[in-house]
């Protein structure tokens, strides 16, 4: 460069990445470009693992410097991402990002209101959980779990909505049980219902509530009422009987 020798990436091109996840290789080269940085950062949604998915396209480019370590290839992907299948033992796995903070000087009114946002800004489950933070202060630790690809949003609504100066985060493996939704017709019409099983075995049953709250306001019976007309239709569907 004109002013001397520079780290690469250039500081250009690291103006670019900034807040973006990088990792330093062992050659003496240039591998990404301002023109590549500014790709990656306007058109990249998240970055992580590659995801579960059934490949459409492959595509390769391959330069002409001679490297050391590895080839010079660079190998982009394109694919429909899709559930892990089941493995052997009967069970879902995939990994989820867990992300924490601790609070002590936000009004519970605004942490509901957060925890309500978070949720419909991607999280998967939100909950808030009593602590004892320094200075003998009473907490609550937020906790927020979600897929790579929601991380940003919801670290940016936490900083943003909250009093958090920073966020825990790390990565965790889940077992899940095989889901399978089936639509339920009750005395005051259909509801959907979650069932989760192993290895074939049916061990949950769940009325999925907005279907039932939908339902509730459109007949005016309490959500109650028809949770217990789900189940006594799905019992009778089992036994082959017909709720009246």
């Amino acid at each position: 460069m004109a002013h001397g020798r520079f780290p690469v990436p250039a500081p250009a091109t690291l103006e670019i990445l900034a807040g973006i996840p990088l990792g330093s290789i062992d050659e003496p080269f240039e591998f990404i470009t301002p023109t590549g940085a500014a790709i990656v950062a306007e058109f990249a949604e998240a970055f992580g693992p590659m995801p579960a998915m059934k490949i459409e396209k492959i595509g390769y480019g391959v330069g002409t410097r001679v490297l050391e370590s590895r080839p010079n290839v660079l190998r982009a992907v394109l694919g429909e991402a899709i559930a892990q299948a089941a493995a052997p033992d009967g069970y879902e796995r995939d990994t989820i990002t867990r992300m924490e903070t601790n609070i002590d000087d936000l009004s519970p009114e605004i942490l509901g209101a957060v925890t309500e946002q978070l949720l419909k800004a991607g999280a998967l489950d939100v909950f808030l959980t009593p602590i004892q933070m320094k200075k003998n202060r009473p907490g609550l630790q937020l906790t927020a779990l979600c897929e790579e690809s929601a991380v940003a949003a919801v670290a940016e609504l936490i900083f943003r909505q909250t009093t958090s100066f920073g966020v825990r985060m790390d990565r965790v493996d889940r077992l899940k049980l095989v889901r399978t939704f089936e639509t339920v017709q009750t005395l005051y019409g259909a509801v959907t219902v979650k069932i989760g099983s192993l290895a074939g075995e049916t061990l949950q049953v769940s009325p999925e509530f907005e279907s039932c709250k939908a339902l509730s306001e459109k007949t005016g019976q309490p959500i109650r009422t028809i949770f217990e007309a789900v189940v006594q239709a799905r019992r009778a569907v089992k036994s082959g009987k017909q709720v009246r």
